[in-house]
C-alpha cells in the first residue's frame, strides 16, 4: 500500500500495485476503483494525498527504480484518471498551501522540492520551480506535510530525521532526530493538530544499521510546538 486517503469515517481509497481500491473498513471488503494495470506495468503506486477540492493525487515508481519511468496522476471526483507529471522516478511527498494557491511536490532522487501554481477549480498546475534543494548529507526527501505557517516537514530517507524547510528561502530551519535510518513520511494529528506522527521503514539497511536502529519500521510521535492543517478527504460524485 503506497498511501491511503479517507472518503468518510468508514471508507478509504488505497493505492496499490495495479490501481486504486475502495475499502469499507467495517466489512473489510475492497473493490477496484480505478484500474491502472496497463499503465502500471512494471511499476506500483506510491505516495499521494487529496487536494483541497477532494481529488486524489497519487504517484508511481518503477519496481526497479528506473529513472524517469514513473508519473504523478490525478483522479477526479468521478474516478477519471489524468497524468499530471511524467518522467518521474520515485513519486513521493505532495501538499497544498492553506490558501489553495500552491502545490509542493517531491520526486525523491532529484533531492528537490518543487512548487507549482495550483488552480483549485480545475486542478491545473503550472510554473514549475525548485524551492528547496536538499543536500544529500541530510538524506533523500520522502513523504511530506505542511504546517499552518506554510513550512514543509519532510521525512528523510537515509537521513534518520524529519526536517522542516522554509519554501520561501529554501533553508532547513529545524530537524527532529528519529530513531530509524529511513524516515518515510509524517503527518500532523491529535486533538489540536500539534502532534507530528512519523512513519519509518526497516528496508534497505545494513546489518550495522539494523543494530543501531532496532525500532526501524515503527511509527513515532512528537509534539512540535506548531500546528498542521486538516487533511482533505476524497470527494466522490456520480459519473
Amino acid at each position: 500500500i503506497g498511501t491511503v486517503v479517507p472518503l468518510d469515517s468508514s471508507t478509504v481509497l488505497s493505492a496499490l500495485e495495479d490501481g486504486v481500491y475502495k475499502t469499507n473498513l467495517n466489512t473489510e471488503i475492497s473493490e477496484l476503483y480505478v484500474d491502472m494495470k496497463q499503465i502500471l506495468n512494471g511499476k506500483r503506486l506510491n505516495d499521494g494525498k487529496c487536494d483541497p477540492q477532494g481529488r486524489f493525487w497519487v504517484g508511481s515508481m518503477h519496481l526497479e527504480q528506473e529513472k524517469g519511468e514513473a508519473s504523478l496522476f490525478m483522479i477526479d471526483q468521478q474516478g477519471s484518471l489524468e497524468q499530471k507529471i511524467n518522467s518521474v522516478t520515485i513519486s513521493n511527498g505532495i501538499v497544498w498551501t492553506a490558501d489553495k494557491s500552491t502545490m509542493y511536490y517531491i520526486d525523491t532522487p532529484t533531492s528537490e522540492i518543487k512548487a507549482y501554481d495550483y488552480n483549485n477549480t480545475n486542478g491545473e498546475i503550472s510554473n514549475e520551480k525548485v524551492v528547496v534543494r536538499v543536500p544529500e548529507t541530510l538524506g533523500f526527501p520522502d513523504g511530506m506535510t505542511i504546517d499552518s505557517e506554510g513550512m514543509l516537514w519532510v521525512g528523510m530517507w537515509n537521513g534518520g530525521a524529519v526536517i522542516c524547510f522554509d519554501p520561501r528561502t529554501g533553508e532547513a530551519i529545524r530537524s527532529i532526530d528519529v530513531p530509524a535510518h529511513n524516515v518515510t513520511s509524517c503527518a500532523f494529528g491529535g486533538k489540536n493538530l500539534d502532534m507530528l506522527y512519523i512513519t519509518t521503514a526497516s528496508l534497505d539497511m545494513t546489518e550495522a544499521e539494523k543494530r543501531a536502529y532496532p525500532l526501524a519500521g515503527s511509527v513515532f510521535k512528537v509534539v512540535t510546538g506548531v500546528t498542521g492543517i486538516k487533511c482533505d478527504f476524497y470527494v466522490e460524485r456520480e459519473k
